[in-house]
């Protein structure tokens, strides 16, 4: 075992919050991925020869997909747009 005292012994606390802060990441990734996935799922509805003429509540849902990380705070509590109905 090498000691060097340049580096000091990490706190509980710090080592706590690096938990926090790690488990927090990897929840808002989940929403990143699921978020993505719906963006996906729609991208054909927005090409020019998808039937259906108007597009508008499909750019709404896109935008309130694309808005999540800015309108939630915590990942627990986003709540995904329902698709529209073709």
């Amino acid at each position: 075992v090498i000691h060097d005292d340049q580096y000091s012994k990490p706190t509980k606390a710090s080592l706590e919050s690096g938990l926090v802060q790690a488990q927090d990441d990897f929840d808002w990734q989940d929403v990143r991925n699921k978020r993505d996935a719906m963006l996906r799922d729609s991208d054909k509805v927005m090409l020019s020869d998808y039937p259906l003429e108007d597009k508008s509540e499909y750019e709404s849902f896109r935008q309130e997909l694309r808005d999540i990380p800015q309108t939630y705070d915590d990942p627990d509590e986003v709540i995904y747009p329902s698709e529209p109905d073709i």
